[in-house]
């Protein structure tokens, strides 16, 4: 009788945890950028800063992310995150006769990530990709130096001159995509997604891009508490 009951509690425990591996749950989770982020490294997203602010841009930085993910460990999830694009200051913005170098420029939204990852649960380690989207708003300031304009009349050109004048104006003003001082926070990655024991999930992103730029090395950790 012992026995019977011994074994019967054993099965009703690992029953137990098998739900708690299959089902979906909540958990807490963090990221961050290792790599450095660079607008030269991914051009689409050069372009279309060059057609909503009219400069070209030189831009480097990285992002950090808190979440609440949903989920299961050793499968695909959701990460509903608070994040900040932290743009390094110095980076540069320029037209033809303009220099702009950024001042404490930060975007600061919130952005949904979905990451899906492929192969058997039982492997340890997996390929994976992910994308996110959300919006954020722009602070900071951009300092502006217009140059003189000057007119070769040997060679008919027009180039720069003197530097006549320096302002400061607010990022938003020449950052944001969406109404005032509000863009985008979208971005992609290619990676691997490894599972240590049954609470804990590592997301590392090789390859990826988040506006306004391109980056190698990105890590991601989730807690499953099931």
């Amino acid at each position: 009788m012992r026995t019977v009951f011994t074994l019967t509690l054993l099965c009703l425990l690992a029953a137990g945890q098998a739900r708690a591996q299959t089902s979906d749950q909540w958990a807490p989770s963090a990221g961050a950028m290792v790599g450095s982020l660079n607008s030269n490294d991914f051009t689409p997203f050069g372009r279309l800063i060059e057609a909503k602010s009219g400069y070209k841009s030189a831009l480097t930085g990285r992002s950090w992310d808190v979440c609440a993910a949903h989920g299961r460990s050793a499968a695909g999830h959701i990460r509903i995150c608070y994040t900040q694009v932290r743009v390094d200051d110095g980076s540069q913005l320029s037209d033809e006769f303009t220099d702009g170098t950024t001042e404490a420029v930060v975007v600061k939204g919130f952005k949904v990530e979905r990451m899906w990852r492929f192969g058997p649960r039982k492997w340890p380690v997996a390929p994976a990709v992910s994308y996110h989207w959300g919006m954020g708003k722009v602070s900071g300031a951009v300092r502006l130096t217009e140059y003189d304009t000057v007119f070769d009349p040997r060679t008919f050109d027009v180039h720069r001159g003197r530097p006549m004048s320096t302002e400061r104006q607010p990022a938003g003003d020449i950052l944001a995509m969406v109404g005032k001082n509000w863009t985008l926070i979208t971005g992609a990655s290619v990676g691997a997604t490894a599972t240590l024991g049954p609470h804990m999930t590592v997301n590392v992103g090789v390859y990826g891009i988040e506006l306004p730029g391109a980056y190698k090395g990105q890590v991601q950790f989730v807690y499953w508490p099931r």
